[in-house]
């Protein structure tokens, strides 16, 4: 007789060991497709996982054929026999392992395409960007500001908008990899020194998106804790952000970050702010106004708040010294004019103290 049996046959379509010479036969793995058009934060994970499921099938397919043609023509009573049936036990669980494995997969790309199916329609951005106008604007007239100040406001909201060189991916990494390379150049630092004071790092971020709450600690000296209350009480009282968010506004910071309208709005509860482009970082600067700057991070997409200090020459070439609350309260990093238009992405919202006493929301 010749060596025979099953694997799995109701589990796997078409794969069986067949009566006769040793012979496996296999259809193809099924897996669902992860869909291209899922927001990347909802492939992430699957896209890795299939493709090393894949690998896995593929890979057996061929200890598969391997067994075959070992064990082609095997008879039972032999000695052959009892190897082949240990492979066959091998080869069993190898596929088995896979298929639930599979199995789970699938399962939770089910999961993930009926949370999709349930998700509210993408918001378009210029729609979202004046609802949130509208809020900031409402929550400022609730809270009692001055026409001047809503006023201010206003226009700050209004004047945020794309600036900077345009760039790649790879010119924005590059162009950290220099700035981080410089470091702490003690000759730009001595030249720094000498454009006069700047402002004192609030602390080192750590694992949050909070990068925009350092930058605004920095800018204005105050507490990070001041600021952070600041921003969960501007989070839950106003009501542009999602219902999930406005009910959790110290997770929102945390996971999420502030967007541009509400780095303007704690600006202006802590001073005053304004909008000002690249071109008048220098003059903004040498007036003694830190800049608060949105910029692409060193891996060279996602979004970063950093702080812009000072503006001072060296060797006849304009230089910035920059907070970055990735590097540190003592870390300063130094970047020349055309570094900075590479990795900045919207204008500037600088900040000086308002005179007088600074308009707080209620307690």
């Amino acid at each position: 007789m010749i060596f025979s049996g099953l694997l799995r046959p109701l589990r796997w379509a078409g794969l069986l060991l067949a009566v006769g010479p040793l012979a496996l036969l296999a259809q193809t793995l099924e897996l669902s497709p992860v869909p291209a058009g899922w927001p990347e934060a909802a492939r992430s994970g699957l896209e890795g996982e299939r493709a090393a499921l894949q690998a896995r099938w593929d890979a057996f397919q061929s200890h598969r054929a391997e067994f075959a043609s070992a064990f082609a023509g095997t008879r039972v009573g032999t000695p052959q026999a009892a190897a082949a049936a240990q492979r066959k036990a091998e080869l069993t669980q190898e596929a088995n392992a896979i298929v639930e494995d599979a199995d789970r997969f699938n399962a939770r790309v089910a999961q993930v395409a009926r949370e999709q199916a349930a998700a509210p329609a993408a918001e378009d951005p210029e729609v979202k960007g004046q609802r949130v106008i509208d809020g900031l604007n409402a929550l400022a007239a609730q809270w009692g500001w001055s026409q001047e100040k809503r006023d201010r406001l206003d226009a700050a909201l209004h004047a945020l908008s794309v600036d900077g060189a345009p760039t790649t991916v790879g010119e924005v990494k590059l162009t950290w990899q220099a700035i981080k390379a410089r470091g702490d150049d003690p000759a730009l630092a001595a030249a720094a020194r000498a454009a006069g004071p700047g402002a004192i790092g609030a602390g080192q971020q750590t694992n949050f998106d909070d990068c925009a709450v350092f930058a605004l600690a920095s800018a204005t000296n105050q507490p990070y804790g001041v600021v952070a209350a600041r921003a969960t009480q501007l989070l839950r009282e106003g009501h542009w952000r999602t219902g999930a968010e406005h009910a959790d506004p110290q997770g929102t910071i945390e996971r999420i970050g502030l967007n541009g309208g509400e780095v303007i709005m704690l600006a202006e509860m802590l001073g005053e702010a304004e909008v000002v482009s690249h071109d008048a970082f220098a003059s903004t600067l040498r007036a003694g106004r830190p800049i608060l700057v949105n910029v692409y991070p060193s891996a060279g997409r996602g979004a970063h708040e950093i702080v812009v200090t000072k503006a001072f020459s060296h060797d006849g070439q304009e230089w910035f010294e920059v907070l970055d609350s990735n590097h540190g309260p003592q870390g300063r990093y130094y970047l020349t004019d055309h570094e900075l238009d590479i990795i900045q992405q919207e204008k500037g919202v600088a900040y000086r103290p308002a005179p007088g006493q600074t308009v707080v929301p209620p307690s």
